[in-house]
């Protein structure tokens, strides 16, 4: 490659980027990202600082036990002498590829493998007027951005005589790769074996076609790389056999025996349905270390009381009795590992009575016990928080169940999960920490009917996180959601990490400057933010079409749908019908309503 590319760490485990996700970069092109045991960072394990999050760890080892530590990912310091790669600070960095390795010429239009396009190079010459077989180019073809050997050429001296220094023709990668649902693989389009297929079918069974020897070209017919006027041809003639794009894409290439085998669709390389990361985040709570909360298990097996407990642990009477309340309910394993952060915010034992706040190392949450509004039980603020995410498998294609058609036969597929390492029993799984803040709502439940709760709440959660961009600015793609749901006991949190528009207080400024405050006052912003987005739900751009759509009623991404990497539920459990009902007495209107002009009359 050209260079090292400098990235995010927290980008390298999120619904963009991580092991064998594509990312675009600025010096080398689109990469496909290793696994993480090929990582020249994890060489020397032992060398890479430890995640401290324990519940996190308990988490990991439970979907895979050869787990037994977290790690961070090293953060390389490039300078301007480090950044060559031959000089590289290399055990600090990750591992990738370019990805796809089609490379095609704007100029002449020539498509060729990576691997082809640098021996092609290599190999270039150039005959002299005298007859002189001459090396035409250099030998950096590893040492620079690939170039077509073509349309490359030595520059020209004043005198005619050419110079040491080149023009490079610099080649562009094509948008498009093969993707499988049920092997969960990735790889290139095979351009150069479609040529003797039936064209007619729906899928093409790509086992023993045969390699084309005829130069390939990825040319237009309108000017312009728009699918459908992308067409590949076989040779250089005027009568030289081409297959569209268009055709190429609508089909299932399927390999049904060997390595690769699967059914594979053509996707652009930067879609979102290349790739669906299974991240577990979780923010990172003070709690008890193992020792402590071993010793109080043991302690209330022999019947120690609470109080006792308390008193020889020195642990919170809450702390207590957590730590046996999880320890007697073992079959809720998942929930009580989510559900464990929102019970810890909203247990009024870990605040000071004084201050309503609780501060401890990378974790400060301030409650608001006087703050009220219609349906909202509790508000909470997360002034600092610290989310630890693992990445554990990814799938392409789709993250759920998917029907394909293979001669009008339709066959369910299922997606296989991949997992991000070469090698079986891995004994370590890199994390990422993140620092931001965030917004807790703790829902009253006791008027909502059991059917509506989760979509009352979901629908709530969305609409302040849409108002937030309306009112105040902060793209939705910079907040997340997390909804704590369990039986009647609901509640919702908005948060921003390091790096987005909200991470440095903007979130947490909308709450009261005083904790017992009952809003009031002239600093209560997150009840008029309640308020707006509220008035705002009554009405969509869509209307009537988006309330009373049969399949996604009362929701849309003109009103409450979310970006996939804001929403954790995929826009599910959302409407706004649900919401009004609840939060908007019978008979009230909208302003709009209230203004309108007039009725719409038709003509005979």
């Amino acid at each position: 490659m050209k260079k090292l590319e400098e990235i995010q760490r927290r980008k390298v485990i999120s619904a963009y980027g991580g092991s064998g996700s594509i990312i675009e970069t600025l010096e080398n092109g689109s990469l496909l990202i290793d696994d993480y045991d090929r990582w020249p960072c994890y060489r020397n394990i032992q060398n890479c600082d430890p995640v401290d999050n324990p519940r996190l760890l308990k988490k990991v080892q439970g979907i895979c036990d050869t787990i037994i530590e977290l790690k961070k990912i090293p953060t390389p310091d490039l300078d301007e002498r480090k950044y060559k790669a031959n000089n590289g600070d290399l055990d600090k960095t990750i591992r990738a590829k370019r990805f796809p390795e089609w490379f095609y010429c704007p100029k002449c239009r020539r498509l060729h493998k990576l691997d082809d396009w640098k021996n092609l190079w290599n190999e270039a010459t150039v005959q002299s007027k005298q007859g002189k077989i001459s090396k035409k180019l250099d030998n950096k073809f590893d040492d620079n951005f690939p170039a077509c050997y073509a349309c490359s050429h030595k520059k020209k001296k004043k005198d005619g005589k050419d110079s040491t220094n080149y023009f490079r023709q610099s080649l562009e990668q094509v948008r498009f790769v093969l993707a499988s649902l049920d092997s969960g693989k990735i790889m290139d389009i095979p351009f150069d074996r479609l040529w003797s297929l039936d064209k007619s079918g729906d899928a093409w069974i790509l086992d023993n076609q045969p390699t084309v020897t005829e130069e390939l070209y990825y040319r237009t017919t309108k000017g312009s790389d728009g699918l459908q006027s992308l067409y590949i041809k076989r040779g250089a003639g005027n009568n030289a056999p081409v297959i569209n794009m268009t055709t190429i894409y609508n089909k299932y290439i399927v390999y049904s025996q060997g390595s690769n085998q699967g059914a594979y669709r053509v996707l652009m390389r930067n879609g979102n349905n290349v790739y669906f990361p299974n991240i577990i985040s979780c923010i990172y709570l003070p709690l008890p270390s193992e020792r402590q909360i071993e010793d109080v298990i043991d302690k209330h097996k022999h019947n120690y009381t609470i109080d006792e407990i308390v008193e020889k642990t020195g642990l919170s009477k809450q702390q207590v009795e957590e730590i046996i309340r999880q320890a007697s309910d073992s079959s809720k394993g998942d929930e009580d590992f989510v559900m464990g952060e929102f019970y810890y915010i909203t247990n009024d034992g870990i605040y000071n009575s004084k201050t309503n706040q609780c501060r401890k190392k990378d974790f400060w949450a301030i409650r608001y016990p006087n703050l009220k509004y219609k349906h909202i039980k509790g508000f909470y603020a997360l002034k600092e928080l610290k989310e630890t995410s693992v990445l554990m498998s990814y799938t392409r294609v789709s993250p759920t169940t998917q029907k394909w058609r293979n001669n009008g036969e339709i066959k369910d597929t299922d997606p296989q999960k991949v997992y991000p390492f070469s090698k079986k029993n891995p004994t370590f799984m890199p994390a990422v920490e993140a620092y931001g803040e965030g917004l807790l709502f703790e829902i009253d439940t006791t008027e909502i009917n059991n059917g509506d709760v989760l979509e009352f709440a979901h629908t709530f959660c969305h609409l302040l996180m849409k108002e937030l961009e309306f009112t105040c600015g902060y793209p939705v793609t910079s907040l997340r959601e997390k909804i704590y749901y369990e039986e009647d006991t609901i509640g919702f949190l908005i948060y921003t990490i390091q790096g987005s528009e909200g991470s440095f207080g903007g979130l947490v400024s909308l709450m009261p400057s005083d904790t017992n405050s009952d809003g009031s006052n002239n600093d209560a912003k997150i009840l008029k933010l309640i308020a707006s987005a509220t008035e705002r739900a009554k009405d969509c751009p869509n209307d009537p079409i988006c309330m009373n759509d049969e399949r996604h009623p009362g929701h849309c991404f003109a009103c409450v749908d979310l970006p996939e990497t804001s929403c954790e539920r995929w826009n599910n459990n959302l409407n706004r019908k649900t919401f009004l009902k609840y939060m908007v007495p019978q008979g009230s209107t909208s302003k709009n309503e209230n203004n309108m002009l007039g009725k719409i009359i038709l003509d005979d």
